[in-house]
């Protein structure tokens, strides 16, 4: 039989009589409480019994004490006197208990309980409330700008739809949670002045459930999802490093307080020890990764060899599966070819660049390089077309001369068998760079000393792309 429970609630710092009747009922259950921080309550087995709870606030206490200051023992002690002996403190507030079944309260006042309440949330709820709003629209803000100057290649991310998607329900449980305090607490002013008591504040208990639910939901989907981007090895790292953070605080916070580390250096040491942390595994995980060659996607391919160049600069040499190589549309004797395939994707679109590159000799040697952007969802099809035409095209770039203008002109060539196909057309002459669309593909291509390209070879990369 185990004699400690634990529970996930979600209360409202100022949820007073929603923590109260809770604790009432567990006791009646024969659980009584012992610990508790923001979300997780922890009970230890006893005698069922009918108690009386109440929560007070003490703005002057704090999470990071090592032991009750001396205002805090003195109230604690008044408390006592009138029969409330204290069960468990989380932050400002004081929980306490009491055997009478008509204890005298501990608040008497409504409005100095209202001040009394207002003040403790000013050291805690408030703060954190507001900064992340703050973060929260900046990180977002961030992304929407992002978004707008390049969909390409946020919608190719499942990381970048993820987090902003974690910061949305994390500024809506802020800012509806921090809502609901003055919201009360206007009330509870007003009921106060006409001499009435006051109820605590509700709880968006369903709300705040919907919301963390559908957080993990999208956490999971991002999950399996990344498996087939990011390698496992690298997605269970990030998870562990940012994901324990919080774990880790939780245990350095209380580890210095039962060696009475007082309360200012306690935070110092909790959050420096964090962040440098954090950074030291993030560091560790880059400098594994490069220096051990571990993929961070499965697709990703291990070097096949490398080659130094006349200046000494080393470079890998890769060998990947690709949709299309020199070899599939003309005929060259070189052999000394690095073919790196990268892809990035999520459910919007997916991003395929691959780069054949002469490694030794280079002087004449053909090389191609192209990147197929496949389009899931129609709807943003004309806004991933005109990011990446633009990108291309400099016509709407005001910086740079008329003169020295690269620009994408659409061309009547049947030969390729696509919908659409520009050319680029830079310092009076064509050059061998096109933009071609096949259905919901976006397809730039660069070759390089390939030759004017015939009707024949068009054919054959038109359909190696197509059937990609």
């Amino acid at each position: 039989m185990k004699n400690t429970k634990r529970q996930f609630k979600m209360f409202s710092f100022f949820d007073f009589d929603g923590i109260t009747a809770h604790m009432e009922k567990m006791a009646a259950d024969g659980w009584m409480l012992e610990q508790s921080t923001n979300r997780y309550w922890i009970y230890r087995r006893t005698e069922p019994k009918k108690l009386k709870f109440a929560v007070t606030y003490f703005p002057q206490a704090s999470e990071f004490d090592p032991h009750p200051t001396e205002e805090l023992q003195a109230f604690n002690e008044f408390c006592q006197s009138a029969g409330w002996k204290p069960a468990a403190s989380m932050a400002q507030m004081q929980i306490f208990y009491n055997e009478n079944e008509d204890p005298i309260p501990i608040e008497t006042d409504p409005m100095v309980q209202i001040d009394t309440i207002h003040k403790a949330m000013k050291k805690n709820f408030i703060p954190s409330s507001l900064l992340m709003i703050v973060v929260s629209l900046m990180i977002l803000c961030m992304n929407v700008a992002k978004f707008i100057t390049s969909p390409v290649s946020v919608l190719s991310s499942h990381s970048d739809f993820f987090i902003s998607f974690s910061y949305i329900m994390l500024f809506l449980i802020s800012a509806v949670e921090l809502g609901q305090y003055y919201i009360w607490r206007k009330k509870a002013i007003q009921l106060a002045e006409e001499g009435l008591s006051i109820p605590s504040g509700k709880t968006a208990k369903l709300f705040q459930t919907v919301v963390l639910a559908v957080m993990l939901i999208m956490l999971v989907i991002y999950a399996v999802m990344s498996l087939g981007i990011i390698s496992p090895w690298l997605l269970i790292t990030i998870f562990v490093i940012f994901g324990g953070s919080g774990v880790a605080a939780f245990y350095l916070k209380e580890f210095l307080r039962k060696k009475n580390v007082s309360r200012h250096l306690n935070m110092a040491l909790t959050f420096g020890t964090i962040i440098a942390v954090t950074i030291f595994m993030v560091f560790i995980l880059v400098w594994a990764a490069v220096n051990y060659d571990l993929p961070t996607s499965p697709k990703d391919s291990k070097p096949v060899g490398s080659y130094t160049t006349p200046q000494g600069f080393e470079f890998d040499i890769y060998d990947d599966e690709v949709p299309l190589r020199i070899e599939d549309f003309m005929q060259t004797d070189y052999t000394d070819y690095s073919v790196r395939n990268r892809a990035s994707g999520s459910i919007m679109l997916s991003v395929t660049e691959v780069h054949q590159d002469a490694t030794v000799n280079r002087q004449g040697v053909s090389e191609l390089i192209y990147e197929i952007t496949e389009v899931k969802f129609n709807p943003v099809y004309d806004m991933c077309f005109d990011d990446i035409f633009y990108n291309i095209d400099d016509s709407k770039d005001k910086n740079i001369p008329e003169e020295y203008k690269a620009k994408l002109v659409e061309q009547t060539d049947s030969a390729w068998k696509a919908d659409k196909v520009y050319r680029v057309f830079y310092e009076n002459e064509y050059q061998n760079k096109w933009l071609v669309c096949w259905d919901n593909k976006i397809v730039e291509m660069r070759f390089y000393n390939c030759g004017e390209l015939t009707d024949s070879q068009k054919a054959v990369i038109g359909e190696k792309m197509m059937n990609f």
